[in-house]
């Protein structure tokens, strides 16, 4: 059987065993698909382990709508003696326009029987290399395989070693050998799990990307052996590192339903792909609301440093009003409080005899004589064991999980309720942003006490930190909440970027990598390209507060690190590629860095618009467009990484950036114009930003 629009072609055989094999570039005649399609799954059952090789054909409906497809009905083959009770209903939805597909996967136990699920491997299979005829795929050799939202994602937990895979980079098991420092185990490469792949050779190309907003799950791209030959396994479903978790075993009844899985044709390279993968993350309402507007941060913390733990550092009121002082002067709308604001850290109370007023007079204090909102940082876990008096995580032995002089929380027990108390009364104080960090969850909880599976699912750690945002947010629809990673919490790099995240009462704004501490040398080292690419894929916003001074205030310690330059490089960056923009770290109206991010700050308010709610287009890594298509006007920031004077000459199309018209340019020369778009030439001195201003 054969269903198809103008772009894609599937064909499913059908005889004994169903076998969606093969998937065709219509325009291109290129095969994105030529092997039998894997319905791999590995379980155990009474201490037997068995392994599936085919789904043998029981039913199909084809689909009587507008679009066309097929519901595939099928029970997994495990051999003689193997389980013969596990069915697979497999769904393709290919709409007669639009240039992609989409697949369903679910997978039910029909029998009397628990399983274990060691592995599931699905997905279509593109053989890459014959070995008998030793040849490479035709017309893949010079395509390469991008991750999607990042390429390497360099210096963070999950590096991926290279920004893009070849056809040997893919070859199964080539890396298996490889080491890290120290002797550890290496990685195979690719690191196999992602939100989406761009399979491409720069003019054309194949995105396959997994969207599941309610569960860990990811898109699958990995080399194996299709003896004799050598192939690549992709969509589908499949498990990378132990997710989805709702998979590990399988009781009679249960049906595990996949998220979905979508492919489609891109021309151009990576950058397109990504662009592809945002604009199907807008479409599910991945993005920012037309109403987001969140106020520039002032940090204390830079200046007023931290001590992690000890309960050591606590700042005075009066030194949180010369900071709101140096906020206001340099131009910033919010006072943005790191810990330091309650008696123990994770408290949430805002710590009244400290201070000597409460929090609503320290709000309304701030509001009336700095012009300022104030904003603050939360944590989950505490510094101390008394605060959550049995809500605590418990490890196997019974006892409490320490951490610092406190522990860690448990997010699925009665603390929800009593956060969510604690939180609303801030809000209620007049607190405008909150942020949720330390919030980890390993090791997990095993206190059958609190009411949940024992142990304490990653999904349901997740869903108990989303719970109490939620609550807050309805509650206070106009409180911006950022939300570091529910799982590994400050990297953000364990789930999906876009997961949980449905406004208007999730959180507003994802974490930006960390990259708070020494950000000058976060960009120059090219860590900090990662947030670029986030966001040619994705628009639900960032949020990052930036070391613009020379100490790091990290544990107390006010290490000297990097600071900015006068040219304010690291600033034009991070405002360029963080929707939500803090900053700290100065403090003396003399210095030139004081006077220098006075100035950046006046011209960021006057164009804040485009840094917020502009759409965000890459001209290349170093240089950026921000396009408010209303006004028909857009941003280009560069930025020169070199010690040496660069002239930039960049050719513009006016599609490629939004804008339906050309007229002038304000900061580059204009070499040449035309009605589809122009040619720009910019020279920008060594280590510093330049802007361009079209159409003002």
């Amino acid at each position: 059987m054969t269903y198809e629009n103008e772009s894609l072609s599937l064909t499913i055989e059908i005889d004994k065993k169903i076998n969606p094999c093969r998937l065709l570039d219509k325009p291109g005649r290129l095969s994105y698909a030529d092997g039998p399609y894997s319905y791999v799954m590995t379980v155990a059952r009474g201490g037997e382990v068995f392994m599936s090789g085919s789904l043998l054909y029981e039913h199909h409906d084809e689909m009587a709508a507008e679009d066309t497809g097929v519901v595939l009905e099928g029970r997994l083959d495990f051999g003689r003696g193997g389980p013969e009770d596990i069915r697979v209903n497999h769904e393709f939805l290919i709409p007669r326009e639009g240039g992609f597909f989409e697949e369903r996967i679910g997978v039910t136990n029909s029998g009397t029987s628990t399983y274990k699920v060691i592995d599931i491997a699905f997905g279509f299979r593109k053989i890459i290399y014959h070995r008998e005829k030793a040849t490479w795929a035709d017309g893949f050799e010079e395509f390469s395989l991008v991750p999607v939202p990042h390429r390497r994602h360099f210096g963070q937990r999950v590096d991926r070693r290279l920004k893009e895979y070849t056809l040997t980079d893919l070859l199964p098991h080539l890396w298996e050998d490889v080491r890290d420092v120290g002797g550890a185990p290496g990685r195979n490469l690719p690191d196999h799990g992602s939100e989406g792949w761009v399979w491409t050779d720069g003019a054309k190309g194949l995105l396959a990307l997994k969207y599941q907003p309610d569960r860990i799950e990811f898109s699958i791209f990995k080399g194996e052996m299709l003896i004799p030959d050598f192939c690549v396994r992709y969509g589908g479903a499949g498990q990378w590192r132990g997710d989805p978790e709702l998979c590990r075993e399988l009781h009679p009844g249960q049906t595990i339903e996949f998220g979905r899985s979508r492919y489609q044709l891109i021309e151009g390279g990576w950058k397109e792909g990504y662009y592809a993968f945002r604009d199907f993350l807008r479409s599910q309402g991945k993005r920012f609301p037309e109403s987001y507007n969140p106020p520039v941060h002032w940090n204390e913390l830079y200046n007023l440093s931290w001590t992690l733990g000890d309960g050591s550092t606590r700042y005075t009121l009066p030194e949180l009003y010369r900071e709101a002082e140096i906020a206001a002067d340099i131009g910033c709308q919010a006072l943005y409080l790191d810990p330091g604001w309650d008696p123990v850290e994770g408290s949430t109370i805002w710590d009244t005899d400290h201070f000597g007023i409460t929090l609503g007079e320290f709000v309304r204090t701030v509001k009336e004589r700095y012009g300022l909102e104030v904003s603050l940082h939360l944590m989950s876990h505490t510094n101390s064991k008394t605060e959550y008096e049995g809500m605590y995580r418990k490890n196997e032995q019974g006892n409490i999980v320490p951490v610092w002089n406190g522990a860690k929380v448990c997010m699925q027990s009665e603390w929800k309720k009593e956060k969510t108390r604690r939180v609303l009364d801030l809000a209620r104080q007049g607190v405008s942003f909150f942020m949720f960090d330390f919030q980890e969850y390993t090791p997990p909880c095993y206190d059958p006490t609190h009411g949940h599976e024992v142990p304490l699912l990653r999904q349901s750690h997740a869903e108990g930190i989303d719970e109490v945002i939620r609550n807050v947010k309805r509650e206070f629809p106009q409180v911006y909440i950022e939300a570091h990673d529910r799982i590994t919490t400050g990297m953000q790099d364990y789930h999906p970027l876009y997961y949980q995240y449905d406004p208007p009462f999730s959180f507003d704004e994802n974490w930006g990598f960390e990259y708070m501490w020494d950000s000058y040398l976060d960009l120059i080292s090219g860590k900090a390209v990662s947030l670029y690419e986030y966001n040619l894929a994705y628009e639900i916003p960032l949020y990052l507060h930036i070391n613009i001074g020379q100490k790091s205030g990290l544990l107390g310690k006010g290490k000297s690190v990097g600071p900015d330059n006068v040219n304010m490089l690291a600033f034009w960056w991070y405002a360029s590629t963080v929707r939500h923009l803090g900053i700290g770290g100065v403090s003396d109206p003399g210095s030139k860095l004081y006077k220098a991010l006075k100035e950046a700050m006046k011209v960021y308010l006057s164009l804040q618009d485009f840094y917020k709610r502009g759409t965000f287009y890459g001209i290349d890594e170093m240089a950026h467009v921000h396009t408010l298509p209303e006004k028909n006007q857009a941003l280009i920031n560069l930025f020169n990484l070199t010690g040496k004077d660069l002239t930039r000459r960049i050719e513009v199309k006016l599609r490629d950036i939004g804008l339906g018209s050309f007229n002038k340019l304000t900061g580059a020369e204009t070499v040449a114009s035309t009605k589809d778009g122009f040619t720009l030439r910019c020279r920008i001195q060594p280590m510093s930003p330049a802007l361009v201003k079209v159409n003002f």
